[in-house]
């Protein structure tokens, strides 16, 4: 009986196992396969389900990531198509089971913090972090391709973040690359690149620089606050087409220009692109006097609508929240005015402008002759004396004959006697203004052949003898003149 039971238990089980080993056949074998072609699934290795999904997708500006905590490990350098002599290297290098380099910290220091060197097998280097100025390049292709680099956040390398030369089937995306010394991306004499989805933020010169490369798509990135955003060199290689597409990427407040052009049939379509803040400042005059009002006026332009504050500082301690105002100084100097706009992202543009505050001088009028007596034909000199007021000043003269002057101490020669009114009027930098006016008498010509007595007198006492001495002189010359006729008479008498 215990026999029976067994033999009947034993079909049973057999017969179970056979319905299903069937079933198990049955079902269809989804093998993952590497998607080559989409750029901006989040993940690369999918069913082949899932690589009928449309590969792109419209993008406003992605926010950084925070990397997740990864695995320590020092530089990588893989040469060849061998990536297994990296011991986190998994994969066979096929195009359905690539190399996997992922989830990795790269700590240490040298040229690059993961370099790959000819090879043409496939591989994906993912989710790895390289955050430290020690590495010149924070990942480095050389004469390789079917290379995919995606995930990676990659920060303050000295020269760059990617860089790749002589390359070609290249995928980039869904990387944060920023902080970089030199520049995000640089790619040079390369082709058939993907560039998707990544963010270059704040690298001191370029975001992504271009060079020499051909059959280039670079769509739905963000460049942000980097010197230049996108700069193209022109392709070298002698193809059919030389085209790069640039297209549905935002480009936000990089400083010099969004996108430098300098490409063969480069096609731009549809990018977002947004200034950084720009403030001009224009004053109703530089040069001030105390107790003057001057208007301001703001202009800013660029920086993410709408703005949130706008910042007057006159440097004497008053301030001003208004985009055009006045203002007026009490005190002389120079003063360096601030005016700061605040966009909706609180970023701050500013711009500067001096200005020099004087006090009102007022100017008087007023002037000296070099001579006493005048006479035609002779130069006179005419000297202001009178009171400055704010420079620059301008001087009018009004000789009275007809003739003027514009110098501060001009000569002049009258051709006839007369009495000349003389008028001159000054006005300063202010617009304040005087006028003096004096009466000039002028003689004819002395004549030198009319010489009396009465005339050798004034002449002298002209040039400055005293007639008292002239006096004396005379009876001097009398006395000796007298003396000796006297002692000639006595010698004829002995």
């Amino acid at each position: 009986m215990k026999s029976n039971k067994f033999k009947w238990s034993f079909c049973i089980s057999l017969l179970y196992c056979i319905v299903f080993s069937f079933i198990w056949i049955g079902i269809p074998n989804y093998q993952t396969n590497v998607n080559l072609s989409s750029l901006h699934d989040t993940s690369l290795i999918q069913t082949k389900k899932n690589l009928k999904k449309s590969p792109y997708s419209s993008q406003s500006e992605a926010a950084l990531s925070t990397p997740s905590v990864l695995s320590s490990h020092l530089s990588i350098s893989i040469y060849g198509n061998d990536w297994t002599t990296c011991d986190v290297v998994t994969g066979s290098g096929t195009k359905e089971d690539p190399y996997i380099i992922a989830n990795i910290e790269i700590n240490g220091s040298g040229e690059q913090g993961i370099g790959i060197y000819d090879s043409n097998v496939y591989g994906i280097i993912k989710n790895c972090t390289i955050n430290s100025a020690s590495f010149k390049n924070g990942i480095y292709l050389q004469y390789s391709s079917n290379i995919i680099i995606q995930d990676c956040y990659i920060s303050l390398s000295q020269s760059y973040g990617i860089r790749t030369f002589h390359t070609e089937d290249i995928q980039i995306q869904n990387n944060q690359i920023s902080n970089i010394r030199k520049s995000g991306m640089l790619i040079r004499y390369s082709s058939n690149y993907n560039i998707s989805s990544n963010i270059f933020k704040k690298s001191l010169y370029y975001g992504t620089l271009i060079e020499n490369c051909s059959d280039f798509l670079v769509k739905n990135n963000s460049f942000i606050k980097n010197r230049v955003g996108i700069y193209l060199d022109g392709p070298i290689f002698e193809k059919t087409s030389y085209r790069t597409s640039i297209i549905d990427n935002y480009l936000k407040k990089n400083i010099d220009d969004a996108i430098i052009d300098n490409g063969i049939n480069t096609i731009l379509v549809n990018n977002t692109i947004i200034k950084p803040i720009q403030t001009k400042i224009t004053v109703s005059r530089n040069k001030v006097f105390c107790g003057e009002e001057i208007s301001f006026s703001g202009y800013p332009s660029g920086g993410l609508l709408p703005y949130l504050e706008f910042k007057w500082e006159f440097d004497d301690g008053s301030t001003s929240s208004e985009l055009n105002c006045s203002h007026i100084y009490v005190s002389p100097g120079s003063y360096l005015v601030n005016f700061s706009v605040r966009d909706n992202e609180n970023d701050i543009g500013c711009a500067l402008q001096v200005i020099n505050v004087e006090f009102d001088l007022i100017p008087m009028a007023d002037f000296s002759v070099s001579q006493t007596s005048f006479e035609v034909d002779k130069e006179i000199t005419f000297t202001f004396t009178g009171t400055m007021g704010n420079l620059p000043m301008k001087y009018f003269w009004d000789f009275g004959d007809g003739n003027s002057s514009t110098l501060r101490d001009p000569v002049h020669i009258y051709k006839e006697p007369g009495n000349y009114t003389i008028v001159l009027t000054v006005i300063d930098e202010n617009g304040d203004n005087s006028t003096c006016s004096k009466i000039l008498p002028v003689y004819p010509k002395t004549n030198s052949s009319d010489v009396s007595f009465d005339n050798l007198i004034t002449n002298l006492s002209i040039k400055g003898y005293s007639l008292g001495y002239f006096s004396t002189f005379l009876i001097i010359m009398i006395w000796i003149v007298a003396k000796k006729n006297k002692n000639q008479r006595k010698i004829k008498f002995l």
